[in-house]
């Protein structure tokens, strides 16, 4: 008998991204599920610290604890480059909350980065008349992710970050947790991938009019736009499998094992790094008809678009198709149809691998700042609209 356990299970996948603009394509999250909401706090002034690689590293690690801890649950979430985005069912809070608690205890140890965790249920949403409504889409055989839209998740961000009631929501400090979070699946073994046209971009826009009917019409053509200016999804996918390296660093190896110990140099610390080399290693030597087939799969089940209230991209463009693409937003800004953030750079990060219950998912971001400093401009967008 289906449950509420199973609803994100349950959902039929759409097979194109342009299909996200299909408002029928949704279905209203239960009310017997929790939004959880991670970011690195002071994330701009870490990454212009030059640690933005820690950003997005201590931003995907809850969704690999969390996916761990849930076994065999199907949950949806959208990475956002210092954080991520949740949907669990209540059913799963505490597991949810001991691995969420580790995350935050290894981010501080390992990073000195400081990870807010906040849960807000369903029903608080509801009670403000925001909803959430899911999509799944489809990325390969093995691989599916979740599109997200309604006002609920911009509502329990606020929530979450407003000082004066965060305490309600915010994963308490004393929390102990009971069980140990589970890093498996965490890797970063590849070299920043240079930007096959020249340029790679972190785009986000946020349509300014709540309604679905009206965000389904406004997303349609900004899709399409991006697709006649930028190219195919082929031709502005921000990886190539030219451009895929393993990093031959130690440094990178070093990483992979700390995260996956908690940062502690035991006896098995040792043996997961000696593993690491030998397979990164060995990725490099074999040949390259081989090895390409595990970077078609990476380009297949790459994170480079999603939808959580907000179109979020990591697309390859020439300088002259940016462009006119900043032209075009610029135009919807002005008449107050959307706000947008950008950033540019010249080669995408991948940060993180997620190989657990819910399937495989590799984080794109631009490098040098990525999707976080392109919020941090589209905040400065909305604060001006709202001084108008």
């Amino acid at each position: 008998m289906p449950t509420s356990q199973d609803f994100y299970k349950r959902l039929t996948p759409i097979e194109n991204f342009l299909a996200i603009a299909d408002a029928g394509a949704y279905q209203a999250l239960p009310n017997d599920w929790l939004v959880v909401i991670t970011d690195v706090v002071n994330s701009t002034e870490a990454i212009e610290a030059g640690k933005y690689k820690d950003v997005n590293t201590a931003g995907g690690l809850a969704a690999i604890a969390v996916a761990n801890a849930l076994g065999g649950v199907e949950f949806p979430f959208v990475f956002g480059g210092d954080g991520v985005t949740i949907l669990i069912p209540a059913t799963e809070r505490k597991q949810a909350l001991d691995a969420l608690a580790g995350t935050r205890a290894l981010c501080r140890t390992m990073f000195g980065l400081e990870l807010r965790v906040g849960i807000v249920p369903m029903t608080i949403l509801q009670e403000r008349g925001a909803s959430v409504y899911l999509a799944k889409l489809r990325l390969s055989e093995k691989a599916q992710q979740a599109i997200m839209i309604g006002q609920g998740i911009e509502i329990a961000e606020a929530l979450v970050k407003d000082a004066q009631i965060a305490d309600t929501y915010l994963l308490p400090e004393d929390y102990r947790p009971e069980a140990e979070a589970d890093f498996k699946g965490y890797i970063c073994s590849w070299l920043d991938i240079p930007s096959p046209r020249g340029e790679t971009v972190s785009l986000i826009v946020k349509i300014l009019d709540p309604s679905i009917e009206r965000t389904e019409s406004r997303l349609r053509d900004i899709l399409q736009t991006i697709h006649r200016l930028c190219g195919t999804e082929t031709e502005h996918h921000p990886l190539s499998l030219a451009n895929l390296a393993v990093s031959a660093s130690l440094d990178s190896v070093r990483r992979n094992a700390l995260v996956l110990h908690h940062a502690k140099k035991d006896f098995s610390y040792w043996w997961d790094f000696l593993t690491i080399l030998l397979r990164d290693a060995a990725l490099r030597l074999i040949p390259r008809s081989q090895s390409d087939f595990a970077r078609t799969s990476i380009m297949n089940d790459a994170d480079f678009r999603k939808f959580d209230g907000a179109l979020k991209m990591v697309i390859s463009c020439t300088t002259e198709s940016r462009k006119s693409l900043v032209a075009y937003l610029e135009t919807l800004a002005a008449e107050k149809n959307i706000a947008f953030g950008i950033h540019v750079a010249d080669r995408a990060i991948m940060t993180c691998l997620l190989q657990s219950p819910t399937g495989h998912i590799h984080f794109i971001d631009a490098a040098d700042g990525g999707y976080t400093l392109a919020a941090k401009q589209l905040k400065q967008q909305l604060k001006a609209l709202q001084a108008q």
